[in-house]
């Protein structure tokens, strides 16, 4: 599979619905940005990214695709993202602490 026009193919990790002391987390109404897994890339884009990084972005943005990618079972609900619609990419350093 090619991806074209700056675009992103991602799959959307599961909002936590609960935190780790066993307090159930309600949903609000309020978009929240959503963070996901990086599947594959245009070659062309202009941030550094590669496969398996965690990404944010915005509720809205993008278009679900379902697939069955050659590692996937059943099909799956992915999201291609244009390159601009990355809010933040997630830094996997264990030195870095919020």
């Amino acid at each position: 599979m090619q991806i074209c026009n700056k675009r992103i193919l991602i799959l959307v990790d599961e909002p936590e619905k609960m935190t780790e002391g066993g307090i159930a987390l309600p949903d609000v109404s309020k978009e929240k940005p959503l963070r996901a897994t990086v599947i594959n890339i245009d070659p062309n884009i202009s941030i550094t990214i590669t496969i398996g990084t965690k990404l944010y972005f915005p509720s809205y943005a993008g278009c679900d695709l379902k697939l069955k990618l050659p590692d996937d079972a059943v099909s799956v609900i992915y999201k291609l993202i244009k390159e601009e619609d990355v809010l933040m990419i997630e830094d996997n350093h264990d030195d870095v602490k919020a």
